[in-house]
């Protein structure tokens, strides 16, 4: 009785540690996503500030883009497309 309970026991042990490392799994992709995100953000933020100061302060206005390139290089290429994308 006790040799059925103790295998018992193992079988939930070993289901728990797996939905453990799915969860974990799920939330390294989750984390990924946003901070992809965050940087998609942050570069179309610059790109925002860039037009703004085109007119009045053009050599600011080239810093911030070429700023705004800088924070999406790290990401896969259709991703950073997109925040390139509103540089244009």
């Amino acid at each position: 009785m006790l040799t059925i309970y103790a295998f018992e026991q193992r079988r939930i042990a070993r289901k728990n540690e797996r939905t453990a490392e799915e969860n974990a799994r799920k939330e390294r992709i989750a984390r990924k996503v946003a901070e992809e995100e965050a940087k998609i953000a942050e570069s179309r933020r610059l790109a925002a500030q860039s037009s703004f100061a085109l007119k009045e302060h053009p050599q600011q206005s080239l810093l911030l883009a070429v700023e705004g390139l800088r924070v999406v290089e790290s990401l896969p290429r259709e991703k950073a497309f997109v925040a390139e994308d509103s540089l244009t």
